[in-house]
């Protein structure tokens, strides 16, 4: 005896077939509240429990959608039958192939299990597509257009993978009450996905026109076919199976496009590709086989799950290979523009800079320059000489580098350009410095002693232009007058 939420009884294989009419006799122990669950045709049908009409419905759409209908209070022992226009065999196959009488509950508990794959592989697809978009979004905003497109349209395809494979399977045509409609979305869809794909592989082989054609032919397909079920003229539907047929093609010339090409980055897509090309072929196979059975639906779910999944190994692979490069690269540029010896900027960086300061009207340039550097190479020799740049350097960059930049433009000069600094705080620091320098001495008591000279934009005569000129002129005052004062004995000269 069933019971309200007992076992589903499987009708399958005791239809029988009166002309356009399907019957089949109903348990004799039905109990009250069961439901009748079928794979609806995608012409009208017409169900009735001995001659009263319990359910009508015009064409639905989709071939795979679930119909449910109750059945009502004493139906046990009764005949069932189901009747419409169309293939009458091609309905009492179907029927015999999948339907079954049992309570909703029980019936809901099966159809969910049956599409799990389904709610599982688009909750994968949901999450990669949104992680891939934001990549998307981040190499647009850093103007990475080729990045941009790639990515995006992977996550298209993924996103709409997602899509097909839920809007495909029977639950959500189920739940939303509108198999016509989700039907398709489906197909739409499942359209789109080979064209996305194709935007894809041309990013990653930019030099194939062969995904350039194929993207044209299955574009100009996909827009034959809905001209031609717009019109009535062939139900998209009845041409699902042609474009199961394109994608074989497609993904068997894909995959010998990569094999010519013999890149062993590419080595795991062309394997993706070629695992899909199995499962769909298998996939096809068991759907003839089986037309009601899901099973087909999850071999291709898989598949679409291992070619999504080679596309992003194979595509980060090559982005983080370019993002080593493109480190390398601005290490290299950075070291280009550093002085070995001391670390600051050097003369490339200072003319580099020059040019995008020469606009501005606030700026200060200080000028060093290193005394007594040839004598104390020529005494002590270069290692000595180059303790004294260094030490030079480190006094500069203490007093100026929280406040400017420091350059080495040559083998006893720095300069330190300033932004904005006002003539007290260049002052300051000026006074600063020269306190420092003071008592400052390397090996065998060698004194550092540099002489600087600054000039600013905001004086008189002082411009961009000449800015190096009069702190250099400045600094040579000084250095003048610091060995004036030394060989007079004087200490702190260059105060």
């Amino acid at each position: 005896m069933l019971d309200a939420n007992g076992p589903i009884v499987n009708l399958a294989g005791d239809w029988r077939s009166d002309g356009a009419r399907c019957t089949v006799m109903l348990p004799e122990d039905l109990p009250n509240g069961s439901v009748l669950e079928f794979v609806s045709p995608r012409d009208s049908v017409e169900v009735s429990v001995d001659g009263q009409t319990i359910y009508a419905a015009s064409e639905s759409g989709a071939v795979t959608a679930v119909l449910w209908v109750p059945l009502p209070d004493g139906s046990a022992g009764k005949m069932l039958m189901i009747t419409g226009q169309g293939n009458a065999a091609a309905r009492l196959a179907r029927l015999n192939a999948a339907s079954s009488v049992g309570s909703g509950a029980a019936l809901q508990r099966r159809l969910f299990a049956d599409n799990f794959y389904a709610l599982v592989f688009s909750l994968f697809a949901l999450i990669t597509a949104g992680f891939l978009a934001y990549v998307s979004f981040r190499s647009w905003h850093r103007k990475l257009r080729e990045t941009t497109y790639s990515v995006g349209a992977l996550s298209l395809f993924i996103l709409c993978s997602g899509i097909w494979v839920l809007t495909d399977s029977p639950l959500l045509q189920f739940v939303s009450n509108d198999g016509s409609s989700v039907a398709m979305i489906s197909v739409a869809t499942f359209l789109f996905m080979p064209i996305l794909f194709l935007r894809f592989l041309k990013s990653m082989l930019p030099g194939k026109c062969l995904f350039n054609i194929l993207g044209c032919f299955f574009l100009s397909a996909m827009a034959v076919g809905l001209i031609l079920h717009l019109t009535g003229l062939l139900s998209i539907y009845d041409s699902i199976g042609v474009y199961h047929l394109m994608i074989l093609a497609m993904f068997l010339l894909v995959t010998i496009a990569f094999a010519r090409q013999n890149h062993p980055q590419h080595r795991l897509i062309q394997i993706g590709c070629l695992l899909y090309f199995l499962l769909e072929v298998l996939g096809l196979w068991l759907y003839h086989l089986i037309p009601t059975s899901r099973l087909y639906a999850a071999v291709i779910c898989f598949g679409i799950f291992a070619l999504g999944t080679s596309c992003m190994i194979t595509w980060f692979d090559e982005y983080l290979g370019n993002v080593g490069r493109l480190a390398q690269n601005e290490l290299l540029q950075k070291l280009a523009f550093l002085d070995d010896l001391t670390g600051v900027l050097n003369r490339s960086a200072f003319d580099r800079d020059c040019k995008t300061i020469a606009e501005q009207s606030d700026i200060t340039f200080v000028m060093f320059d290193i005394n007594g550097l040839k004598s104390t190479n020529d005494t002590w020799g270069h290692v000595i000489g180059d303790q004294l740049i260094q030490s030079a350097a480190k006094l500069i960059t203490d007093t100026f580098q929280p406040v400017g930049t420091v350059y080495r433009i040559g083998g006893d000069e720095f300069v330190a350009i300033l932004q904005g600094a006002s003539e007290t705080t260049t002052a300051e620091l000026l006074q600063t410095f020269a306190e420092r320098m003071q008592g400052q001495t390397i090996d065998h008591a060698i004194p550092v002693r540099i002489a600087y000279g600054a000039a600013s934009t905001r004086e008189v005569d002082v411009t961009a232009a000449n800015l190096l000129q009069h702190a250099d002129q400045r600094m040579y005052a000084r250095k003048k007058a610091m060995k004036q004062a030394e060989a007079a004995g004087i200490v702190g000269g260059h105060d």
